[in-house]
């Protein structure tokens, strides 16, 4: 089953009420052992390896939102009705975050010591020991062994000894193998799992289970989770531990069956569900009808009135100061009002780049004075329309510029900015048509006006737009170069260009060597002095197009060292341009600010809600309906990284340096 780029191998036994087996840290589909065939007697066994381990591959989930639409993704496609939802540690944290997010997929929860407030709770002295040991072993590199001293402690025994030395060898060698995956879980323990607001929404019955061999400090914990659930009850499980399917097979199997009368299943969403449903990570192609289907957003949801079902607050981010991510909050607001010309949107996604770190630090050119609430773009529902609006209706589906403004749960934008999505395509990739491919379109084909068979440098190829540029170059027949480091090259010549590492290798030097001793075009987003050399590297006609200044932040704070190199390099190489007859050199902005000029990166006045929108409304408008027609024909493939909730904006801009080779990240109000 593909679930956002990656093929979650699931086993599928037995008949009945379907019954969901997520395992935790270390383990896999096939770890359940002897309680998958037990429970295939009473029911629908669905097991399955989660992103990262084993048959599912890819890379380590480092989400608790990506893990949850995994699970909803693996119910919705198999047409299954309301499951029993089952999980142990880490999965028991994924089975609760689904009856959170996804109530209508869940009937009941079954979560097997679940270590929620792991980190509210003083941690005994063998624990710190074990912690220490943990931490040591993964900064050296010994992730194997690292993983292997979590699971030990993890599931050691009230009385002493662990489950972990009784393993059969199979399942600790499965273990070694998805160490990795392992730890990533471990960090999410601490960061990431649901809060005591999201558990106090849950709806469906939820059992937390504890073994009454599990050590005090555990016991703690799971009554502490079922205090915050007003749906929840605890149960001891004789005989068991931490690994209760293996400790005591036969009551883990009895426990799921004695619940399963718990609760029928609701016939609708609940309205929590109707309004944080998480966008779906499969996009189907046209021959995909007869695939898994895709999760969408309901006729019921689209046509919302304008009064928003009565809501009168939402959730928002906001940046109080310039800084880094730890200024990012989320904060409660009344729901906003369409002016003349404006929509009102309930948003499914908000995209997370680089520019949004750019406005986080104050680096931003037009940046507003803070408290401002940050997000270049976003993709959701109109329902509300302002005075003098026509073009867009209730209920369509349209995606928009804002410069900044979109990390909200609702948000007011111009109706002549907005541009009409297609139902049938994941939000999530859409953002990128919206900002990442729209840029590199534009850039290429606006701007430098590439004609078939020129050659183009781009820096930054494995970035965002960098990657985008690869792909549209590609499609246009263009010969592509591209800057990045060694451990991107591969992913750089995946898409076709040539590779060029920027830390061993002169750019200048290798374009220069071309028989046309330099390229067509070259696309600079760091600038700086780079710029200069960017020039140099132009064959005669030749263009560079300066779109960005990534050089004017530093570990994500603004650098005024940066900002006074940019602008003494970007003036330099203007003046070149100038004086050249052979060489041209142009700016490229997507935006157009609302309100103030561009010129210093200074927050000089308060900022309207959203920032501003394409520069050329009709340009924007035309060219959308391009990327979405390459994007059909899949010549693009936007990527998501990954997905997370609105409450998780700081963690998201937390991620942006290492996410940029892996894709998009979106926010999921």
């Amino acid at each position: 089953m593909r679930s956002d780029g990656c093929d979650l191998y699931y086993e599928d036994v037995g008949e009945g009420v379907p019954i969901l087996l997520i395992h935790p840290a270390g383990a896999t589909a096939s770890t359940w052992g002897a309680a998958t065939e037990e429970l295939a007697r009473i029911g629908r066994v669905i097991a399955y390896d989660r992103r990262g381990y084993a048959r599912s591959g890819g890379e380590p989930v480092r989400s608790m939102a990506t893990h949850t639409a995994d699970a909803a993704a693996i119910l919705e496609s198999l047409r299954s009705p309301p499951a029993v939802v089952v999980g142990t540690s880490a999965g028991a944290a994924i089975a609760i975050d689904l009856a959170v997010r996804r109530p209508r997929l869940v009937r009941v929860v079954i979560a097997h010591e679940f270590p929620w407030r792991f980190t509210r709770h003083l941690p005994t002295g063998s624990q710190v020991k074990a912690l220490a040991k943990i931490g040591s072993l993964a900064v050296r590199g010994r992730h194997g062994d690292a993983a292997e001293e979590l699971l030990r402690s993890a599931y050691t025994y009230r009385d002493g000894g662990s489950a972990w030395d009784a393993f059969p060898e199979e399942w600790r060698r499965v273990a070694r193998e998805n160490a990795r995956a392992a730890l990533a879980d471990f960090r999410n323990s601490i960061v990431t799992y649901p809060s005591a607001t999201d558990l106090a929404t849950v709806e469906v019955p939820v059992v937390c289970s504890y073994g009454a061999r599990s050590p005090h400090s555990m016991v703690a914990l799971v009554r502490s989770l079922a205090s915050a659930i007003p749906t929840a009850s605890t149960r001891e499980l004789d005989g068991a531990g931490h690994a209760a399917p293996f400790d005591a097979t036969t009551n883990f199997v009895r426990l799921i069956a004695d619940t399963i009368p718990l609760s029928t299943p609701s016939a609708r969403p609940s309205p929590r569900e109707r309004s944080s449903r998480p966008i779906s990570p499969h996009r189907p192609s046209r021959d995909d009808s007869e695939r898994s289907p895709r999760m969408t957003v309901s006729a019921e949801e689209q046509n919302m009135t304008g009064s928003a079902n009565g809501q009168k607050t939402m959730k928002r981010v906001v940046v109080d100061h310039y800084g880094g991510p730890e200024v990012l909050r989320v904060v409660e607001d009344d729901v906003p009002q369409p002016g003349p010309g404006e929509v009102r949107v309930r948003v499914l996604a908000a995209g997370v780049s680089y520019t949004d770190a750019m406005l986080r630090a104050g680096t931003y050119l037009g940046v507003p004075k803070p408290p401002f609430t940050p997000g270049y773009e976003l993709v959701g529902v109109v329902e509300a329309l302002g005075p003098g609006c026509s073009r867009v209706h209730v209920g369509d589906r349209i995606g928009a510029l804002t410069v900044w403004g979109a990390d909200a749960e609702r948000v007011c934008v111009p109706e002549e900015n907005a541009v009409e999505v297609p139902e049938d395509l994941d939000p999530a990739e859409v953002l990128s048509l919206v900002f990442i491919h729209m840029t590199a379109y534009q850039l290429l084909h606006r701007t430098a006006k590439v004609k078939r068979g020129e050659s183009v440098l781009v820096h930054g190829a494995a970035g965002r737009v960098g990657t985008a540029v690869l792909e549209l170059g590609a499609a246009a027949g263009l010969r592509m170069y591209g800057t990045c480091s060694a451990r991107d090259r591969a992913a750089v010549e995946r898409l076709g260009a040539v590779a060029i590492d920027y830390q061993s290798e002169d750019f200048l030097a290798r374009m220069r060597e071309l028989p046309e001793k330099g390229v067509d075009v070259v696309l600079d987003g760091l600038g700086g002095w780079l710029s200069l050399r960017s020039f140099r590297a132009l064959r005669p006609g030749g263009r560079l197009v300066v779109y960005g200044h990534s050089s004017t932040i530093s570990h994500g704070h603004k650098s005024w060292r940066g900002w006074i190199e940019w602008y003494g390099a970007t003036a330099t190489v203007a003046l070149w341009g100038l004086l050249s007859p052979r060489r041209r050199v142009s700016a490229y902005r997507i935006q157009k600010l609302r309100e103030g000029h561009q010129v210093i990166p200074r927050g000089a006045r308060h900022p309207l809600p959203v920032g501003g929108g394409p520069r050329n409304p009709e340009w924007f408008r035309e060219d959308f309906c391009v990327l979405l027609e390459l994007l059909r024909e899949g010549k693009i493939h936007p990527v998501v990284a990954e997905r997370l909730p609105l409450s998780e904006a700081r963690r998201a801009h937390e991620l942006l340096e290492s996410s940029a080779a892996k894709g998009k990240l979106v926010l999921v109000p």
